[in-house]
Protein backbone atom coordinates (compact mmCIF):
# COMPACT_ATOMS: atom_id res chain seq x y z
CA UNK A 1 0.00 0.00 0.00
CA UNK A 2 3.13 2.19 0.95
CA UNK A 3 4.84 1.62 -2.42
CA UNK A 4 1.22 1.80 -4.25
CA UNK A 5 0.28 5.29 -3.03
CA UNK A 6 4.14 6.41 -3.19
CA UNK A 7 4.02 5.48 -7.00
CA UNK A 8 0.68 7.41 -7.42
CA UNK A 9 2.00 10.67 -5.44
CA UNK A 10 5.15 10.81 -7.60
CA UNK A 11 3.07 10.67 -10.39
CA UNK A 12 0.50 13.42 -9.19
CA UNK A 13 3.90 15.54 -8.37
CA UNK A 14 5.10 15.23 -12.08
CA UNK A 15 1.86 15.80 -13.87
CA UNK A 16 0.81 19.07 -11.88
CA UNK A 17 3.73 20.33 -10.85
CA UNK A 18 3.34 20.43 -7.19
CA UNK A 19 5.60 18.74 -4.33
CA UNK A 20 3.24 16.05 -3.69
CA UNK A 21 -0.17 15.10 -3.39
CA UNK A 22 -1.34 17.09 0.25
CA UNK A 23 -0.35 20.20 -1.73
CA UNK A 24 -2.05 19.48 -4.51
CA UNK A 25 -5.41 19.28 -2.65
CA UNK A 26 -4.38 22.06 -0.25
CA UNK A 27 -3.99 24.01 -3.59
CA UNK A 28 -7.06 22.85 -4.72
CA UNK A 29 -9.64 23.67 -2.11
CA UNK A 30 -8.33 26.35 -1.31
CA UNK A 31 -8.74 28.02 -4.87
CA UNK A 32 -12.21 26.35 -4.66
CA UNK A 33 -13.24 27.96 -1.34
CA UNK A 34 -11.42 31.70 -2.64
CA UNK A 35 -13.40 31.83 -5.77
CA UNK A 36 -16.73 31.57 -3.82
CA UNK A 37 -15.66 33.87 -1.34
CA UNK A 38 -14.78 36.40 -3.45
CA UNK A 39 -18.13 36.17 -5.15
CA UNK A 40 -19.98 36.28 -1.78
CA UNK A 41 -17.79 39.39 -0.51
CA UNK A 42 -18.58 41.20 -3.95
CA UNK A 43 -22.70 40.30 -3.07
CA UNK A 44 -22.22 41.76 0.00
CA UNK A 45 -22.89 37.90 1.28
CA UNK A 46 -20.33 38.17 3.89
CA UNK A 47 -22.02 36.14 6.60
CA UNK A 48 -21.85 32.81 3.90
CA UNK A 49 -18.25 33.08 3.37
CA UNK A 50 -17.95 32.60 6.90
CA UNK A 51 -20.41 29.68 6.77
CA UNK A 52 -18.87 28.26 4.07
CA UNK A 53 -15.58 27.96 5.57
CA UNK A 54 -17.09 26.47 8.72
CA UNK A 55 -18.20 23.46 6.48
CA UNK A 56 -15.21 23.03 4.55
CA UNK A 57 -13.25 23.00 7.45
CA UNK A 58 -15.75 20.31 9.18
CA UNK A 59 -16.27 18.41 5.79
CA UNK A 60 -12.89 17.74 5.83
CA UNK A 61 -11.90 16.37 9.10
CA UNK A 62 -14.74 14.33 8.82
CA UNK A 63 -12.82 12.41 6.66
CA UNK A 64 -9.30 13.22 8.91
CA UNK A 65 -8.06 15.87 6.91
CA UNK A 66 -7.02 18.40 9.34
CA UNK A 67 -9.43 20.89 7.82
CA UNK A 68 -8.15 23.92 9.68
CA UNK A 69 -4.23 23.12 8.24
CA UNK A 70 -5.70 22.82 4.45
CA UNK A 71 -7.70 26.39 4.79
CA UNK A 72 -4.74 28.33 6.79
CA UNK A 73 -4.32 30.64 3.61
CA UNK A 74 -7.92 31.29 3.34
CA UNK A 75 -8.33 32.26 7.09
CA UNK A 76 -5.14 34.64 6.53
CA UNK A 77 -5.95 35.82 3.26
CA UNK A 78 -10.11 35.96 3.99
CA UNK A 79 -10.42 36.94 7.60
CA UNK A 80 -7.03 37.51 8.97
CA UNK A 81 -5.91 40.38 6.00
CA UNK A 82 -9.47 40.67 5.06
CA UNK A 83 -11.86 43.43 6.28
CA UNK A 84 -15.64 41.87 6.36
CA UNK A 85 -17.30 43.13 9.17
CA UNK A 86 -17.84 40.75 12.42
CA UNK A 87 -15.43 38.02 10.58
CA UNK A 88 -12.49 37.73 12.68
CA UNK A 89 -10.63 34.62 13.54
CA UNK A 90 -11.46 34.62 17.54
CA UNK A 91 -15.03 33.92 15.95
CA UNK A 92 -14.27 31.33 14.64
CA UNK A 93 -11.41 30.05 17.48
CA UNK A 94 -13.48 30.92 20.26
CA UNK A 95 -17.04 30.53 19.61
CA UNK A 96 -17.35 27.82 16.53
CA UNK A 97 -14.65 25.19 17.40
CA UNK A 98 -15.05 24.86 21.40
CA UNK A 99 -13.29 21.60 22.06
CA UNK A 100 -12.36 21.44 18.67
CA UNK A 101 -13.50 20.78 15.14
CA UNK A 102 -16.67 20.09 15.40
CA UNK A 103 -17.68 21.90 18.34
CA UNK A 104 -17.31 18.38 19.89
CA UNK A 105 -17.32 19.97 23.54
CA UNK A 106 -20.80 19.96 22.98
CA UNK A 107 -20.28 16.01 21.98
CA UNK A 108 -18.02 15.57 25.69
CA UNK A 109 -21.15 17.56 27.65
CA UNK A 110 -23.73 15.29 26.11
CA UNK A 111 -22.09 12.15 27.05
CA UNK A 112 -21.47 13.49 30.34
CA UNK A 113 -24.76 14.06 30.99
CA UNK A 114 -26.68 11.34 28.88
CA UNK A 115 -24.42 8.33 28.55
CA UNK A 116 -24.84 5.47 30.05
CA UNK A 117 -21.85 3.32 28.59
CA UNK A 118 -18.96 3.00 30.75
CA UNK A 119 -16.27 2.80 27.96
CA UNK A 120 -17.76 6.39 26.70
CA UNK A 121 -17.40 7.72 30.51
CA UNK A 122 -14.05 6.05 30.49
CA UNK A 123 -12.81 8.21 26.82
CA UNK A 124 -14.30 11.96 28.23
CA UNK A 125 -11.70 11.20 31.49
CA UNK A 126 -8.71 11.18 28.47
CA UNK A 127 -10.70 13.47 26.26
CA UNK A 128 -12.22 16.16 28.66
CA UNK A 129 -8.98 18.10 29.88
CA UNK A 130 -6.97 18.92 26.17
CA UNK A 131 -10.85 19.73 24.80
CA UNK A 132 -10.40 22.46 27.50
CA UNK A 133 -7.89 23.77 25.58
CA UNK A 134 -9.86 23.03 21.71
CA UNK A 135 -7.61 20.09 21.48
CA UNK A 136 -10.08 16.73 20.86
CA UNK A 137 -7.83 14.20 18.43
CA UNK A 138 -8.81 11.62 21.62
CA UNK A 139 -12.49 12.26 21.05
CA UNK A 140 -12.19 12.46 17.08
CA UNK A 141 -10.48 8.91 16.73
CA UNK A 142 -11.23 8.01 20.38
CA UNK A 143 -15.31 7.51 20.46
CA UNK A 144 -14.66 7.69 16.95
CA UNK A 145 -16.24 10.26 15.46
CA UNK A 146 -14.30 10.55 12.27
CA UNK A 147 -16.15 8.36 9.56
CA UNK A 148 -18.65 7.80 12.00
CA UNK A 149 -22.04 8.32 10.12
CA UNK A 150 -24.19 8.42 12.93
CA UNK A 151 -23.05 11.86 14.19
CA UNK A 152 -22.01 13.17 10.36
CA UNK A 153 -25.16 15.21 11.00
CA UNK A 154 -24.60 16.56 14.24
CA UNK A 155 -20.64 17.06 13.84
CA UNK A 156 -21.52 19.36 10.77
CA UNK A 157 -24.56 20.96 12.00
CA UNK A 158 -23.28 22.24 15.16
CA UNK A 159 -20.73 24.54 14.15
CA UNK A 160 -22.57 26.05 11.53
CA UNK A 161 -25.42 27.19 14.08
CA UNK A 162 -22.66 28.07 16.32
CA UNK A 163 -21.07 30.27 14.00
CA UNK A 164 -25.01 31.80 13.15
CA UNK A 165 -25.53 32.55 16.68
CA UNK A 166 -22.33 34.28 17.23
CA UNK A 167 -22.43 35.96 13.50
CA UNK A 168 -25.70 37.59 14.68
CA UNK A 169 -24.66 38.33 18.45
CA UNK A 170 -21.52 40.44 17.05
CA UNK A 171 -23.81 41.95 14.38
CA UNK A 172 -26.97 42.84 16.70
CA UNK A 173 -24.34 44.07 19.65
CA UNK A 174 -25.80 42.19 21.64
CA UNK A 175 -22.14 41.05 22.25
CA UNK A 176 -19.05 43.88 22.05
CA UNK A 177 -17.34 43.51 19.13
CA UNK A 178 -13.79 41.28 19.21
CA UNK A 179 -10.90 43.70 20.45
CA UNK A 180 -8.47 40.78 21.63
CA UNK A 181 -7.16 37.24 19.47
CA UNK A 182 -6.70 34.85 21.86
CA UNK A 183 -4.49 31.64 20.64
CA UNK A 184 -6.71 28.65 19.29
CA UNK A 185 -5.76 27.03 22.63
CA UNK A 186 -6.98 29.36 24.54
CA UNK A 187 -9.51 27.80 27.68
CA UNK A 188 -13.19 28.15 26.60
CA UNK A 189 -14.75 30.68 28.28
CA UNK A 190 -11.61 32.57 29.48
CA UNK A 191 -11.34 33.23 25.77
CA UNK A 192 -14.40 34.66 24.98
CA UNK A 193 -14.21 36.93 27.73
CA UNK A 194 -10.72 37.61 26.37
CA UNK A 195 -11.47 38.44 22.63
CA UNK A 196 -14.33 41.02 23.65
CA UNK A 197 -13.14 41.87 26.96
CA UNK A 198 -17.06 41.28 28.11
CA UNK A 199 -18.36 38.74 30.06
CA UNK A 200 -21.02 38.58 27.44
CA UNK A 201 -18.70 37.30 25.25
CA UNK A 202 -18.31 34.47 27.60
CA UNK A 203 -22.11 34.11 27.88
CA UNK A 204 -22.31 33.75 23.94
CA UNK A 205 -20.05 30.16 24.57
CA UNK A 206 -22.21 29.30 27.05
CA UNK A 207 -25.48 29.60 25.03
CA UNK A 208 -23.90 28.15 22.35
CA UNK A 209 -22.68 25.21 24.31
CA UNK A 210 -26.25 24.70 25.63
CA UNK A 211 -27.64 25.06 21.92
CA UNK A 212 -25.34 23.09 20.59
Amino acid sequence: IIILFAIICVLVAKITNVSNFYELYTQSITALFMKIAIFFNKHNLSFFTGLLYVLFSTMLWFIGIHGTDVLESAMINVFVNGSLPYLKRPLFDSFVLMGGCGTTMCLLLSILLFSKKAGNKQLVKYAAFPMLFNINEIMLFGFPVIYNVYLLIPFLVTPLVSYSISYFAFWSGLVPQIVNYPNFTTPILYSGWYATDSFRGMLLQIFCLAVG
